[in-house]
């Protein structure tokens, strides 16, 4: 998959476990308690790798104030939540996915970019869903519980098709 080129994306809906964590330190306290959750439930299997989504009550760029955050993983029939961890639907959806290394990077690309491919493309943003980022994690740092490391990000923003004529 190429880094930073713009891509068309359809998610299908997904069963998830997340967590939603509030404060000035959200999205820390999120993935931890996610990835913990997937350690203690068997789902960091380098042969199998989980998906991986997030997002945040906040514009991408940071800021002081404290915000929410949400850390999912998809899972398959069987799994059940506890304690802090919670499993419910989650909307698939058509999305303009743009790979990248690092979130900085690929939020100053989808700044400067994102409305000129919409355009190219025939879409426009879907301001009913949220946007999304897809942790990639490398399924070799597994070993390292808890120390893992990622090869990448997707970002993921909601589209949809725009009737012309």
């Amino acid at each position: 998959m190429d880094i930073l080129t713009f891509r068309a994306v359809e998610l299908p809906p997904m069963r998830v476990a997340f967590r939603r964590a509030l404060g000035a330190d959200s999205e820390a306290v999120a993935w931890r308690e996610v990835l913990a959750w997937c350690h203690r439930n068997g789902l960091l299997r380098p042969d199998a790798p989980p998906r991986l989504f997030g997002y945040d009550s906040r514009s991408p760029v940071r800021v002081a104030t404290p915000y929410g955050y949400e850390a999912w993983v998809r899972l398959d029939e069987g799994f059940v939540g506890d304690g802090r961890i919670a499993v419910r639907e989650a909307p698939g959806g058509l999305y303009a996915g743009l790979r990248t290394l690092t979130l900085g990077l690929g939020w100053e690309w989808v700044r400067a970019h994102l409305s000129e491919w919409m355009d190219a493309n025939g879409y426009a943003a879907d301001p009913a869903r949220s946007w999304l980022e897809e942790h990639i994690l490398d399924p070799v740092s597994f070993l390292r519980y808890p120390h893992l490391l990622y090869s990448g990000f997707d970002i993921l923003l909601p589209i949809r098709p725009v009737r012309r004529g």
